[in-house]
């Protein structure tokens, strides 16, 4: 999961993987390294909203970023889906012998044509995932 989790990050959110240097005193600097973080760069007050690893961490809330088993996190690649490629979700449960979820992402006003990538898997968010990084060749 962390290599989608990582696509996801970079190719969707357009975020960049990002390590704290030095921080004031040697104590603190140690401490900080730990911090791993994703980092927006067109959105600077965003440094810091998620984090690689639960770190060490004074000034803000860790928030792991795990879209691929949290679904409000998939959500968001869905909703950056949208904003940034311009592709809408469609989402199915699909009723088989195993019960597996189906997700495909569609260019929005596209009225022909099947959808853009798809994905399977027994998880809600996990599939969300895999169709997004199918329909951007990730």
């Amino acid at each position: 999961m962390e290599e989608l989790d990582r696509k996801m990050a970079e190719k969707v959110m357009g975020w960049e993987y990002f390590v704290c240097g030095y921080f004031g005193t040697e104590e603190e600097t140690e401490r900080m390294r730990e911090l791993e973080m994703w980092m927006d760069r067109n959105h600077l007050d965003s440094v810091g909203t998620y984090y690689i690893k639960q770190g060490v961490n004074f000034w803000m809330p860790a928030i792991e970023w795990l879209p691929s088993t949290d679904m409000r996190q998939a959500l968001q690649i869905a909703e950056r889906m949208r904003k940034r490629f311009d592709y809408g979700l469609v989402f199915i449960s699909r009723v088989t012998m195993h019960p597996t979820f189906y997700a495909q992402f569609r260019k929005v006003l596209s009225v022909w044509g099947g959808g853009e990538g798809e994905g399977y898997s027994n998880n809600p968010a996990e599939v969300i995932c895999l169709a997004a990084a199918n329909t951007l060749g990730v």
